[in-house]
């Protein structure tokens, strides 16, 4: 359930958006978006993934970002799809855990819980790290892609 929401929320926030934003922002800062539009348009999913994984990019962010730089549907809810099942599963671990230790007859034990989450923290940390080294990998020398 909670990962319908998310995506269905980001799709809302995404159209609402691409609506009501986009031309009061290019009119603000287009001119300084061109190189970043180029690389954004030529491969628009990764560039949502790697938003959606990076934890430094808040939520709003990556749902309003997609939308100005003119991403088409597909890719964004594709990489929406994925990119927020780290941060569900994370969550929802972490309720776990702390419904189990609010649940306990006995004190919270913040330094057990702290032990648990560690795992899950340090994966949703790796998981930007790890989109890039794959994307790394997978992009082929400027030599080959040219055209001939």
């Amino acid at each position: 359930v909670s990962w319908a929401a998310t995506v269905t929320s980001a799709v809302v926030v995404f159209v609402l958006a691409r609506g009501v934003l986009v031309g009061r922002y290019r009119a603000k800062v287009g001119k300084h978006l061109a190189k970043v539009e180029t690389g954004f348009r030529r491969d628009q999913l990764s560039w949502i993934l790697a938003m959606r994984l990076f934890p430094a990019v808040p939520y709003c962010v990556t749902n309003v970002a997609p939308a100005v730089l003119g991403a088409r549907m597909a890719p964004f809810v594709v990489a929406t799809v994925i990119g927020v099942v780290p941060y569900v599963a994370a969550y929802t671990f972490a309720g776990d855990k702390a419904g189990a230790v609010l649940d306990a007859d006995v004190a919270p034990d913040v330094g057990k819980l702290a032990a648990d989450l560690f795992p899950v923290m340090l994966a949703l940390a790796a998981l930007p790290v790890a989109a890039m080294l794959v994307r790394k990998l997978w992009k082929r020398p400027e030599a080959e892609t040219a055209p001939r």
